[in-house]
């Protein structure tokens, strides 16, 4: 034995075979420190680790079989004298300590206690590692509303209008993943950088720009910045007299600037020119419709929104988009609490509008969508037959003519609600928000249709989204979650809000009945009606509105009832024994539900009873 170990001493066996455990200790740390900054492969670290595992043994094995001499390298001489182990050098003991010293190293960093996270660091880092943003698409894209440089400052819906526009333009662009428009919009006015804009968008390309109007001439800015590497890709300022016609070759010519750019950076090239189609030929009319259109997407002062159209389609009767908009408007105009018409005037204003839209653009996807409304609409509120498959039918043309319009998939789900096919309806808003993340009707309609299904955990993780950012109101709560998670404080202050019951005296009463709808609740129904009847009311204006339209809703699915919920109340109160109601089996006979139920297969909670009956769990 002693002979062999002075052998292995004689050959520098152990000498070789410390230093390189140390200089592998020390490759893995460099392999380990650069690989993020240098973007190498996530198995690196691992590969590296194999190579120098395999080396070992071809280093030692050369060791013993090679020496180095002043003329090469030489099979190593066997010594054929016998003795003892040699004592060690100060080399070696310096070799031995830093061996000593890179061994306990190694093993801290595979044993040390926080190796292995705590439950709750654990929990975090699952959560971190879930909410991780994927790298942004190589072709996305957002489009940042434009600041308005108008001398008296007031051109903001102009500037506003200018940046949508060119978003519309690009979104249709195949090969481009362009960002909505209220995702984008929603940095308006915040001091942020474009990096982080581009990092919450999770997008690599950011337009941004700027409008100046004064008097009869319009200059536009635009500019194109890449997010990798924050560097300015495009600019250009356009100086134009203000004319329509040029409104519409500035979009066309910016449009046409970012494909190029874009391709050039992702080494593709442009399919085809971009043409940007003239909708007006007159200025004022286009300059109203820029007004509306963001009123009506807030869907906020809509009778303004129907003003500023009617002049718009009276400067230029023409306008086949503005048509579509008035069209579309009638239905929100009384859902809305902004008309007092009648059923019969408010369609046929709609049908009339969208006639003349589509008399101009016989695929307007608007007007279609119009159409299909009035046709659900008139007969619904009517309890009149209402022709299921014509209206999905016309839901589909809108939605095939331009497969960007929301509207179309909101007012399809919606409609596939009332007809009790619940998962159908969720896939329209699903595909609404993939359009539109913050559209918020697509987001209350999906936390409603989520909770009709029976996921209540995740309808109620919609509306908390909701309310964190700032969508919505806290009335639009569903009180049949709370009521079912047993939340009641939340559920009493809700219902104690001044736009709903605030004022009435039994809350707790409510909160029971919500907790077990199955019961006859004939008395509190009648007691609530007397109150929204003759209780007393500071509330005024659009407070009273929403007190009209919301606080029915609260007792419709109760069971003593009369009245009819609105928004597919039918499904979406599950327990409420609403569909055993006859009132309910009038409606599906009287609109043509039950026929529709026969030809095309019933809904997953009811079924066929008879030869001609049905029912419904």
């Amino acid at each position: 034995m002693n002979r062999l170990l002075s052998e292995l001493r004689r050959r520098n066996v152990f000498r070789v075979a410390a230093a390189y455990l140390v200089a592998s200790w020390l490759v893995l740390q460099i392999v380990v420190a650069i690989k993020t900054s240098a973007s190498l492969p996530a198995w690196t670290d691992g590969m590296a680790l194999v190579v120098l595992v395999i080396g070992f043994p071809i280093a030692v094995i050369i060791t013993w079989a090679f020496e180095l001499t002043p003329e090469g390298f030489k099979p190593t001489e066997t010594s054929e004298r016998a003795g003892g182990i040699r004592p060690m050098a100060a080399g070696d003991y310096a070799l031995l300590a830093l061996l000593v010293l890179v061994l306990g190293m190694a093993s801290f960093q595979v044993f040390r206690p926080n190796a292995t996270p705590a439950p709750e660091q654990a929990a975090e880092d699952v959560e971190t590692v879930a909410l991780a943003k994927p790298a942004p698409s190589a072709n996305s894209i957002a489009v940042l509303p434009f600041a308005d440089l108008s001398p008296d400052g007031d051109q903001e819906y102009f500037s506003d209008g200018i940046a949508e526009e060119i978003l519309n333009v690009l979104v249709r662009v195949d090969g481009l993943d362009v960002t909505s428009r209220t995702s984008a919009f929603q940095f308006k006015g915040q001091e942020i950088g474009l990096p982080q804009i581009a990092s919450e968008l999770n997008v690599r390309f950011i337009l941004e720009g700027s409008v100046r109007r004064a008097g009869a001439t319009v200059r536009i800015t635009a500019q194109l910045i890449d997010s990798v590497g924050d560097r300015h890709l495009w600019s250009q300022t356009y100086d134009r007299p203000l004319s329509t016609q040029n409104l519409f070759s500035i979009q066309d010519e910016i449009a046409n600037a970012i494909v190029d750019r874009i391709g050039s950076a992702l080494g593709i090239s442009r399919a085809s020119e971009i043409t940007v189609p003239v909708t007006t030929n007159d200025v004022g009319a286009y300059d109203l419709f820029l007004q509306a259109r963001p009123i009506f997407q807030a869907r906020g002062k809509l009778d303004q929104v129907d003003e500023l159209l009617a002049r718009a389609t009276e400067l230029d009767p023409n306008y086949a988009d503005a048509w579509a908009m008035r069209a579309v408007l009638q239905t929100l105009l009384v859902a809305y609490n902004y008309s007092d018409r009648t059923r019969a005037e408010i369609g046929a204003l709609a049908n009339e509008f969208a006639g003349r839209a589509l008399a101009i653009d016989g695929r307007n996807s608007l007007a279609l969508t119009a159409l299909a409304e009035m046709e659900f609409f008139t007969a619904w509120e009517a309890q009149e037959p209402v022709d299921w498959q014509g209206v999905l039918d016309m839901y589909d043309e809108a939605i095939a003519a331009d497969p960007h319009n929301a509207t179309a998939l909101l007012w399809r789900g919606l409609v596939k609600s009332e007809m009790g096919y619940l998962q159908e309806s969720l896939a329209d808003f699903e595909a609404c928000l993939a359009l539109e993340p913050l559209y918020a009707p697509c987001l209350l309609d999906k936390a409603s249709t989520l909770s009709g299904l029976g996921r209540d955990e995740e309808a109620m993780a919609v509306l908390l989204r909701n309310l964190d950012e700032g969508i919505g109101r806290i009335t639009y709560i569903d009180l049949s979650i709370l009521a079912r998670r047993g939340e009641r404080a939340l559920f009493e202050a809700i219902t104690n809000d001044p736009e709903l019951l605030q004022g009435w005296r039994h809350h707790g009463e409510l909160y029971d009945a919500y907790r077990h709808p199955e019961r006859d609740h004939t008395h509190l129904v009648q007691d609530i009606q007397r109150f929204l009847e003759s209780g007393p009311s500071a509330l005024v204006g659009a407070s009273r509105v929403r007190r009209a339209s919301r606080a029915p809703d609260i007792i419709a699915g109760l069971r003593g009832s009369s009245i009819r919920p609105n928004f597919s109340g039918f499904w979406l109160e599950p327990r409420s024994g609403y569909l055993q109601n006859e009132l309910f089996e009038a409606i599906a006979r009287d609109t043509g539900l039950l026929e529709y139920w026969q030809t095309h297969g019933f809904p997953p909670r009811c079924r066929a009873e008879g030869a001609a009956g049905f029912t419904c769990d």
